[in-house]
């Protein structure tokens, strides 16, 4: 544990502000806790008894609970900043949670100080070097922090209970907070106290010191805690106490469906959601006395309440054709304690094998001989140890218009999630094309000549030029476009291998290892909310790794891949071109072993042109329409070379480098003196430009994008489900900066009357239709959004 003087404690209730984690790594897990005093909002479904630990969020009459807490991940610091100023109306100090999900932790609820020493001496055993370890003056109870191990499946919750020889008749109990669960690490605990970590180590100043862990880790160490109370006496027999046969710590106590039943939902908007995305017509609950066990469950984690039965229970209920009303209300009436509750149903629902999950929750004398609150579900269950994958059929819900569309990112090189290879031979302005790309996608504006499909954060990293180089481009860049760099500049975070060198991976003894590098940036992508990333030269990312080597490629392009997978950025990594002369739009035209054109998804090429293409080019045309010799030098054309997801596009971009200067390191006014000169790309088009076919296939591509475009804007806007055209109008008009009549016209286009369309936010997809009160005008046209696939289903 902690090397440090014993029983040095350190308070961390005077913290700041939320705002100063933003920038840890636990900024995207962090909550803000509803304090015991608060003033509930007369909205609020939550009851005075259950704050002081729950999450919730201030409004103007008072606290309500954190709706979707488990789901919620703080994108922006301005999402702290929020909650501080939340804080500050409501007059309180701030309380901060964290999601347990990546942050598991053992919550040691018992007052028996060798109960304590055991644990701890048992997690050293386990972790050499400790982890922070959090408690409070007037307790003995103890939570000791941990961090989920890098690519480690999350797991779910597990309690041991028992007594000690002290006191034989107290239930002691030991928890692992973890998936769908928060716990405190600042602020004040509901008796008044503040929490206090050992040493000082608090999560915020020593996070590199909390132990990283998994669900078979975490069942081991369990299993061993458990011998050592035993044989310091602790009894886990808790029968007798309970009046029940069976392992007291394997099946969980029943209790009165209400307000005080101890597995209530979060909030009724999670089970809403749980629900929504988990049919009654699952083959999982195809099993009848399955189904009596989920429904008892709902009631529990629903409190009982008769308004949430009527208007989400009883019609998810009837999706199963063979269930009535009148059976359905009669069986919901019949339950009146339970065992189970909220953490049963999120596990049985998030599980791959629900049924596994599912047993170690439910009350099934046949069980009970398994110590389920010893075990991960992980460690519980036997698929979970295979080495192949176990077939599955699709969904028997399956519906192909609820499936999200791919979230492209610009044009269709770069897209949400996927690593795209850039390559080019020396002179093809690799970098600086990368640059422009990013900087589009920073900006909103179509710089390089394609969509902006998701305009937002980029992460410019180049291993190899110093920062004030970078910055001369990107300023320089700006300042070309006449673009206000305060206007943007919260968008462009750029980092230079000079300063930071960036490695994912080294070779060690003929085995290449992923660094921890690739979770820092994956921790830093989240607590920016980048969602572009600009990685240059990929040769400079890997050491001791051989290019030629299809396997130890395949294994870098693997980090990388772990990166935007994690966080659903995009990623433009730089490769160099093979010497040989290659044809624009080849992807083997890339350096190195063939399995890195495998590994990636997208590839584009840039070719410089040379004079036999200038040739080509100028067959046929005048004098005055052909490519000069000195133009010759600054163009370069970008081909798609392979795209995964769609026919490979096979248009040519050409781009034109102009010399400009900056005028860096003069005075505003000073026309005497010259700045420093960049490159910058500007989309050309050839003389011989497509045929009017081509280009009408281009602009037929772009219209359909600008009308999707309008859809998930209109999604995003819309109020409520239903709204007036004419209140959705102008925000159209503000977001694509057109006049009235263009702006009517283009939504009508978008949204058919008649037909439905679809669009997507906040990863959740939504049905548009366009409705009239009356036949014709003058009866105002109504927009009715409808979700028809939540965000816990997209992928």
């Amino acid at each position: 544990m902690p090397q440090c003087v014993p029983g040095l404690w350190v308070k961390v209730t005077n913290m700041a502000n939320f705002k100063d984690y933003e920038k840890s790594p636990l900024m995207p897990d962090i909550l803000p806790i509803i304090p015991k005093d608060g003033k509930l909002s007369p909205r609020s479904k939550l009851t005075p008894e259950r704050i002081g630990k729950i999450s919730g969020l201030w409004t103007d009459d008072g606290w309500i609970g954190f709706p979707n807490w488990t789901r919620h991940r703080n994108r922006k610091p301005s999402i702290l900043e929020a909650f501080d100023i939340q804080f500050g109306k409501s007059g309180h100090e701030p309380i901060v949670g964290l999601q347990a999900e990546e942050y598991p932790a053992i919550d040691v609820d018992c007052e028996d100080p060798e109960v304590i020493r055991i644990v701890k001496r048992v997690v050293g055993s386990f972790y050499t070097n400790g982890t922070l370890i959090r408690q409070r003056s007037n307790s003995n109870r103890t939570l000791l922090m941990f961090k989920l191990r890098q690519k480690a499946p999350p797991f779910a919750k597990s309690k041991m209970r028992f007594t000690v020889p002290s006191d034989p008749n107290k239930i002691c109990e030991i928890e692992v907070p973890a998936r769908g669960q928060q716990y405190l690490i600042e602020g004040l605990h509901p008796s008044g106290v503040p929490y206090e970590w050992a040493c000082g180590l608090t999560p915020l100043t020593a996070y590199n010191l909390i132990a990283e862990t998994d669900g078979e880790m975490m069942s081991s160490l369990l299993q061993t805690i458990r011998k050592e109370l035993q044989d310091y006496g602790c009894n886990f027999d808790l029968s007798a106490l309970r009046g029940a046969a069976g392992s007291g710590d394997t099946t969980p106590e029943r209790a009165a469906i209400g307000a005080e039943h101890f597995d209530l939902a979060p909030s009724l908007d999670d089970l809403k959601a749980l629900l929504e995305s988990f049919p009654c017509t699952h083959p999982d609950l195809a099993d009848r006395d399955e189904w009596i066990k989920f429904l008892v469950a709902v009631k529990a984690a629903a409190a009982g309440d008769e308004q949430f039965f009527d208007e989400v229970v009883l019609p998810w209920c009837l999706q199963y054709a063979d269930n009535t009303e009148e059976y359905v209300r009669e069986r919901w009436e019949s339950f009146h304690d339970a065992s189970l509750g909220w953490n049963y149903l999120f596990a049985f629902t998030q599980a791959d094998n629900h049924e596994g999950i599912a047993k170690l929750f439910a009350d099934d004398a046949d069980w009970a001989a398994l110590d389920a609150d010893d075990v991960s579900p992980q460690a519980a269950i036997p698929e979970q140890k295979r080495n192949a994958p176990i077939p599955k059929l699709m969904p028997v819900d399956f519906d192909l218009h609820k499936l999200p569309r791919r979230q492209f990112v610009l044009g269709n090189r770069f897209m949400s999630g996927v690593v795209t290879l850039g390559v080019g031979p020396p002179g093809a302005a690799k970098s600086t094309l990368a640059i422009l790309a990013a900087l589009s996608i920073a900006t909103g504006e179509r710089l390089s000549g394609e969509v902006v499909h998701c305009a937002g954060p980029v992460w410019i990293h180049n291993n190899e030029d110093s920062l004030d180089e970078l910055y001369r481009r990107i300023g320089g860049m700006l300042k070309y476009h006449n673009i206000d760099f305060t206007r943007v500049r919260e968008n462009i975070f750029v980092t230079s291998g000079l300063v930071e060198r960036l490695v994912v991976a080294v070779k060690e003894k003929d085995i290449v290892k992923m660094q921890q590098a690739v979770s820092e940036m994956i921790a830093s992508i989240r607590r920016e909310g980048i969602n572009h990333i600009v990685v240059d030269p990929f040769v400079s990312t890997h050491r001791g790794v051989s290019e030629n080597s299809n396997e130890e490629m395949e294994q870098v392009i693997d980090c990388f891949r772990v990166i935007a997978h994690e966080t659903g950025c995009s990623i433009d990594l730089i490769h160099h071109a093979s010497k040989q002369t290659e044809t624009p739009g080849n992807m083997n035209a890339a350096r190195g072993a063939s399995s890195l054109i495998g590994a990636v998804r997208m590839v584009y090429t840039l070719t410089p042109m040379s004079k036999k293409m200038a040739e080509e080019m100028n067959k046929g045309l005048t004098d005055d329409m052909k490519v000069s010799d000195d133009q010759v030098a600054r163009l370069v054309r970008l081909d798609h070379a392979k795209g995964n997801y769609s026919p490979r596009d096979t248009r040519v971009s050409w781009f034109e480098l102009e010399s400009y200067n900056i005028g860096n390191a003069t005075e505003p006014n000073d026309v005497f003196s010259d700045g420093d000169t960049i490159a910058v790309p500007k989309p050309w088009t050839p003389p011989n430009a497509a045929a009017p076919s081509q280009r009408g296939q281009d602009q037929e591509a772009e219209r359909r994008d600008l009308l999707q475009r309008v859809r998930d804007f209109v999604v995003a806007t819309m109020p409520s489900d239903q709204c007036l055209l004419r209140e959705i109008l102008p925000e159209v008009k503000r977001q694509f900066e057109m006049q009235d009549t263009r702006a009517r016209e283009l939504l009508k286009q978008a949204i058919p009357e008649g037909a439905t369309a679809v669009g997507q936010a906040n990863n959740s997809t939504y049905s548009l239709i366009l409705k009239r009160e009356g036949q014709r005008a003058p009866h105002p046209i109504i927009i009715v959004r409808e979700l028809i696939r939540p965000q816990a289903q997209a992928a």
